[in-house]
């Protein structure tokens, strides 16, 4: 800010600390918001990548391990807790004694 006398201009020498102090926060908050942006975009581009990669037949290997993975849990036949007698069964078995138990009702 400038003062005027008798055509002398006074520049004030200390700093508005309030109008700093908002500026301060408020480029503080804008970058935080672009560097979240930015990471959620990332993300969603990756993610689509991802996606249009599986929607042209052309899974990672990553994605062909997971379903094999997932197939193999589908139909394999093992222990979760012996101790509490929690058994993993084929889904087809677990959908035949589901239909079982609710005809014999």
């Amino acid at each position: 800010m400038s003062d005027h006398h008798d055509g002398v201009v006074e520049f004030q020498d200390e700093p508005n600390i309030g109008v700093s102090s908002v500026v301060i926060i408020l480029t503080f908050v804008f970058l935080v918001l672009i560097v979240w942006g930015g990471l959620i975009y990332y993300r969603s581009a990756q993610s689509d990548a991802l996606n249009q990669r599986e929607l042209d037949g052309k899974p990672t290997a990553e994605l062909r391990q997971l379903r094999q993975s997932e197939a193999a849990s589908l139909v394999s036949l093992r222990w979760i807790d012996k101790s509490k007698g929690r058994v993993q069964i084929p889904i087809a078995l677990a959908m035949d004694l589901v239909r079982q138990r609710y005809q014999s009702r």
